[in-house]
């Protein structure tokens, strides 16, 4: 393991109330309920549905942690409100008139994993969650013993995955929001003693001289309309910086968003030049595909983010759409990226993660 001295790193949540919560919702069967629902693409509605037929003691506590309703916490066990000073610290808590209702995160558990997050959706956010996210963890390869840092890390999900396979796992998260609800998953699922976080821009909070086994980042990749026309701004940013950070042996995860043209996939800007001037070689798999149409849910989620209103909408929709057919796009894909003493020095290739799943 390669080991640092780390002076600033982020003070840990009280970990007792949340590691007794967690055998709570064990024994109240939670982790079989959740289960039964997609890790990527759980559904509140289809929580809620299930939810109904639960016994009152149970049903309230779902409510509460599942479904962000407002509950009266009389009718929660002691142990859940043993746990609302550090759910309320984390910003995710508003207690009112005996009552008590989570803000801007629901409890879910992908991938066997307890996390605290927003539910599902397709806008950036400080606590998101989405189905990329869950991509990017099942397809880590994380040696136990190693030392993993977690960049872009939300919540904490890649650096949960990496401890939970017997790594050490170090967070890294510009958003102090996401920090802290991150410290309260690292507790939740009794990680305290294998990942410490920090709150800042990509590798600026640690020391100089850390240097790691692996570095996993889900980046934000959604394309901007001009400036940024490929998404992976942040990507590069950390490419820049990545050689001096990785081991000899060292291997790296990023997301990014592959565009395809009928010439082929084009990668985002700058992946080729970094495998031929490091020498390291890249596997690209691709997940979840998108048309570049009008009624497509990224087309319409990048129209969102830059639209000035209602009526401002259709205009940027068509000029997104217009936009990508200039540059004769025909589909946009996601993918992850593994960097590393993969497939020869500087060699790069593609591989359909879907098509691959159904083989």
């Amino acid at each position: 393991m390669h080991s640092a001295l780390f002076s600033n790193v982020q003070r840990p949540v009280q970990a007792a109330p949340l590691e007794r919560l967690a055998r709570v919702l064990e024994d109240m069967g939670m982790p079989e309920f959740l289960a039964a629902f997609p890790d990527g693409q759980p559904s509140i509605p289809d929580w809620a549905a299930a939810t109904a037929s639960l016994a009152d003691d149970v049903r309230f506590v779902h409510e509460f942690l599942l479904l962000g309703r407002s509950v009266d916490t009389r009718v929660l066990p002691p142990e859940l409100q043993e746990c609302f000073p550090q759910l309320s610290e984390a910003g995710i808590l508003d207690q009112h008139g005996g009552k008590a209702q989570l803000t801007d995160a629901v409890l879910m558990r992908p991938l066997g994993l307890w996390l605290f997050a927003a539910p599902p959706s397709p806008f950036e956010t400080d606590l998101y969650f989405g189905a990329d996210s869950v991509q990017l963890a099942r397809q880590l390869d994380i040696a136990p013993g190693s030392f993993v840092l977690d960049l872009c890390s939300g919540t904490g999900l890649q650096g949960l995955a990496a401890a939970g396979r017997g790594a050490t796992a170090h967070t890294v998260e510009i958003s102090a929001a996401a920090t802290a609800v991150a410290g309260v998953n690292v507790a939740l699922n009794g990680f305290a003693d294998r990942m410490s976080r920090w709150t800042g821009d990509l590798f600026a909070p640690l020391p100089a001289e850390a240097v790691y086994d692996q570095v996993i980042a889900n980046i934000p990749f959604l394309p901007g309309v001009a400036n940024e026309p490929d998404g992976f701004a942040v990507g590069r940013a950390i490419l820049r910086r990545l050689p001096s950070r990785l081991a000899p042996d060292g291997t790296a995860c990023l997301t990014a968003l592959v565009l395809t043209t009928p010439e082929g996939h084009v990668l985002p800007g700058g992946l080729r030049e970094f495998c031929d001037r490091t020498g390291r070689g890249l596997v690209a798999r691709l997940g979840e595909s998108w048309p570049v149409e009008a009624e497509s849910s990224l087309v319409r989620t990048l129209a969102d983010e830059v639209a000035e209103d209602e009526d401002d909408f259709a205009d940027r929709v068509d000029e997104i759409v217009r936009g990508f057919r200039r540059r004769g796009v025909v589909e946009a894909r996601t993918a992850v990226l593994h960097i590393g003493p993969v497939g020869g020095a500087g060699a790069i290739s593609f591989v359909d993660s879907v098509t691959e799943g159904r083989a």
